[in-house]
């Protein structure tokens, strides 16, 4: 079930997005629809990220292995997110997920493109580029991932939600989240930023990543 802050999210940004239009798959792009971004989407994709993440938290897999950023994305994207594919929601297909792959920049930037950690397309097998090679075309949401280990913190974080409040300053339509995963803390903890248009929400998820016992059956 929906949180109740989901919700209040969605439908509270909703009335900025009623002119704006994304490609949604049916059946892996043989057949396309165009749909009106509104807050069920929104909705939809905060849900899938927040019990993707959630999952995460109590895999026993990751609560003692020695693994890098890298790692995290992609153990979390063929593990969790790929799980939340369903026929009725933004996310169908796990050709809809792409890890390390380009999006356009905001302007300011020298490059037109850059590759992020993590992202959602509307269509299967979704890329940024139009006819001409130009990075044009946009993700309906895009994960960024930092990871802390011990002796290592890593210093790009302030620069990363720079990116992410440009980007989805620009492209208001875009949900983003900032994932962090501090290893020098123990229990390791998982926290979890939410930018869309101009909100930035520095307290939507936060997780301690331990084994949740399971309630005695009787």
């Amino acid at each position: 079930m929906r949180s109740r802050r989901a919700l209040e999210q969605g439908f509270g940004i909703a009335r900025h997005f009623s002119a704006s239009c994304v490609l949604l798959s049916q059946d892996c792009g043989r057949y396309l629809v165009r749909r009106p971004i509104h807050a069920e989407m929104i909705c939809e994709l905060d849900h899938i990220v927040d019990r993707s993440l959630r999952q995460l938290a109590v895999d026993r897999h990751v609560l003692s292995w020695r693994a890098k950023e890298r790692d995290w994305v992609n153990y979390f994207a063929h593990r969790h997110l790929i799980a939340q594919c369903s026929h009725d929601g933004p996310l169908t297909d796990p050709a809809q997920i792409g890890i390390e792959v380009g999006v356009p920049q905001p302007p300011g930037y020298i490059k037109l493109g850059v590759s992020r950690d993590l992202v959602i397309w509307a269509n299967c097998g979704d890329t940024c580029f139009d006819g001409d090679w130009i990075p044009r075309k946009h993700p309906l949401a895009i994960l960024e991932w930092k990871v802390h280990r011990p002796g290592h913190r890593n210093r790009k974080v302030s620069h990363e939600r720079s990116w992410l409040r440009a980007y989805c300053g620009w492209q208001p339509s875009v949900l983003a989240y900032a994932i962090e995963i501090d290893g020098t803390r123990s229990p390791t903890q998982l926290t979890c930023s939410r930018f869309l248009g101009s909100t930035e929400d520095n307290h939507w998820l936060r997780l301690t990543l331990e084994v949740v016992a399971l309630d005695p059956i009787g």
